[in-house]
């Protein structure tokens, strides 16, 4: 019933939403941060990752940026806009 719904209603993107790449993008997401967390420690950064974002202490706020737009336009090819809140 309810993908026969999402089928009628969402003709274009129902593919996409039966291909398992909800799974792949969560993994992806996953393993940039991951891989920012790694970056920071070397640098001897603290950082508590919430969700897709990361505290760090504001001395740490520019370098923190550069390393998440770097490590995130390495895995995709897209610059990202990293925003503070």
């Amino acid at each position: 019933m309810i993908q026969e719904y999402s089928f009628a209603k969402y003709p274009v993107i129902f593919p996409l939403m039966t291909s398992g790449i909800g799974m792949q993008l969560f993994r992806k997401e996953s393993d940039i941060l991951v891989e920012v967390l790694e970056a920071l420690r070397s640098q001897a950064i603290v950082a508590l990752p919430v969700h897709d974002a990361v505290i760090v202490m504001e001395e740490h706020k520019q370098t923190t940026i550069t390393i998440m737009k770097k490590i995130f336009k390495d895995h995709t090819g897209i610059t990202p806009q990293v925003t503070l809140g």
